[in-house]
């Protein structure tokens, strides 16, 4: 009943005890109506959806009972013997506890489908997290190797200007012709290094660059390739 009241339905309330009906709807802070059981039939023919669950041990609801509506109907029987019979009558549908049943396990089987699914999208997502997490990785080498590369030019210029080797107002136009060439001679190296974030040797590939040419590091790139190659095995 409670979960009915939430669903906005109006609730009528009957059984044999008319006290105890009344009783359990002083339990609950939303309005049920109480009938008394001698009109069920009249109710059985009113009202579009019904729950029985008595302890009956035969059938309650006969066929002799059941007029045609022209509205549907929908009875669920819970009750264990069945509280319904067998009936047969235009827009009506009884479920009893084995048809739930069946409803309950397709249910789950619709779930089952859906969390794998979901655990392909989680998986998938995850992968595109952890390359894009590799990815960050190799931004601060290229860019540690630009830098470290503009202030070798730059030493070496101000160290050749010094000596008289070049005039200091060529300073500008030199700077730019080394910055081009090194740009020229870098690019590829880069563009490959960029390219290797995706695969899982990228923490022994960076950490190579970085002895190779004397960058520091500070990154924690292996642990983090690492967790990558744990999650996709």
């Amino acid at each position: 009943m409670k979960h009915l009241n939430k669903a906005g339905f109006d609730i009528v309330l009957t059984s044999r005890d008319i006290k105890k009906a009344q009783m359990l709807v002083d339990t609950f802070d939303f309005e049920v109506s109480v009938e008394p059981y001698e009109d069920l039939e009249k109710l059985l023919n009113e009202i579009p959806i019904m729950i029985t669950a008595t302890a009956a041990p035969y059938p309650i609801i006969k066929e002799s009972m059941v007029k045609n509506c022209s509205f549907g109907r929908h009875w669920f029987d819970i009750a264990v013997p069945r509280d319904i019979e067998e009936i047969e009558s235009s827009n009506l549908k009884i479920y009893a506890v084995d048809d739930l049943q069946e409803i309950v396990n397709s249910n789950m089987t619709l779930r089952a489908e859906q969390a794998k699914r979901a655990y392909q999208i989680v998986n998938q997502e995850s992968e595109e997290f952890f390359k894009w997490l590799k990815s960050l990785e190799v931004e601060p080498v290229v860019k540690h190797l630009y830098t470290k590369a503009d202030d070798v030019i730059e030493k070496k210029l101000q160290n050749a200007i010094k000596k008289g080797f070049v005039k200091a107002e060529d300073e500008e136009n030199i700077k730019k012709l080394c910055q081009t060439v090194l740009n020229e001679f870098l690019h590829e190296p880069t563009t490959r290094l960029k390219k290797i974030s995706k695969d899982v040797e990228c923490d022994i590939i960076l950490g190579t660059v970085q002895s190779v040419f004397g960058l520091e590091s500070k990154s924690n790139s292996i642990q983090k390739c690492d967790h990558a190659i744990k999650f996709n095995n």
